[in-house]
């Protein structure tokens, strides 16, 4: 299990990150991955940023991965994102 958490000034920039865009950037999230069976893994990941105080977005996942053989593997994704941005005048 993982969690992060970022919280970058407007205008900061550096090699790793970039936030020219003229607003603040917060975000922080969680993601965790457990093995289930010897062939069944299962991966959640949720996490939220808010560009300034006029834009928020939420992504949520979950993945599924079967190992059927050594060579062979399978997985399915569900991803669920929402925007909240406000209009511009």
């Amino acid at each position: 299990m993982g969690f992060w958490y970022r919280d970058q000034d407007a205008g900061f920039n550096s090699l790793a990150f970039n936030q020219a865009g003229g607003a603040d950037l917060m975000t922080y999230g969680v993601e965790t991955a457990l093995t289930l069976t010897d062939s069944v893994a299962l991966r959640a990941r949720l996490d939220h940023e808010e560009r300034g105080a006029d834009a928020s977005y939420n992504d949520g996942g979950v993945q599924l991965d079967w190992r059927a053989s050594a060579r062979i593997r399978l997985a399915g994704e569900y991803l669920k994102q929402r925007e909240d941005v406000a209009a511009s005048d």
